[in-house]
């Protein structure tokens, strides 16, 4: 599993936000965190997980949303995303709404991260995640069905942390990919708030 110090970056308070993954177990049977914010049983902070392959959302130890009679298989690659979105939390499973529930808890400004277990470092989840991206301040995904993504995803401002898990099984090199802004001032004072990270090498010439 992969542990996060704790960051305003996963402290939504009440806004809107998505956190999604690919996903691919290996079995089904009992409960695997996808990921956990808890810093505790008790603690009002959002958890994603499986339960005998069903995908639930929880809050203050409690579902509140769940995939209905969706199941996952194993050895099978879904997209599953948590979307709130004004105070209504949705599940998604391969661009399909499964779940839906009223939701304005607020889940602090600032929290950490587990990806993979629980935030005692048990439930783990067996199998393989990929494209993990957990948004904050956005609701990416509004109306059902929409078209999943068959490429990396690509990094705008909203995006708090994006693990693409390019490397081997059981690495221990996991890279955000997430940095987007930086400041940038000009000589004669002006600021930038932020620039736009590209690749233009296709074009074969470079400005400057």
């Amino acid at each position: 599993y992969l542990s996060l110090a704790g960051s305003s970056d996963f402290g939504f308070g009440t806004s809107d936000f998505t956190v999604e993954a690919f996903v691919r177990p290996t079995t089904v049977t009992g409960t695997a965190h996808i990921y956990d914010s808890r810093s505790g049983a008790g603690d009002v902070a959002g958890r994603l997980y499986l339960e005998n392959g069903q995908v639930r959302y929880a809050v203050g130890g409690s579902d509140i949303v769940t995939s209905g009679a969706t199941t996952l298989s194993t050895n099978t690659w879904y997209h599953v995303a948590v979307v709130r979105n004004s105070s209504t939390t949705k599940i998604y499973v391969d661009g399909v709404e499964r779940g839906s529930a009223a939701d304005s808890n607020d889940l602090g400004s600032s929290r950490a991260l587990v990806i993979g277990a629980n935030f005692a470092a048990s439930n783990l989840f067996t199998g393989n995640i990929d494209e993990l991206r957990v948004s904050k301040g956005l609701a990416r995904y509004t109306s059902t069905p929409f078209t999943v993504t068959t490429s990396e995803f690509i990094v705008d401002t909203n995006t708090q942390l994006l693990l693409h898990f390019n490397g081997l099984d059981g690495s221990t090199d996991i890279l955000d990919g997430s940095v987007s802004v930086q400041d940038v001032r000009s000589s004669s004072g002006g600021t930038a708030g932020y620039i736009t990270l590209a690749d233009y090498t296709d074009f074969g010439a470079e400005l400057r």
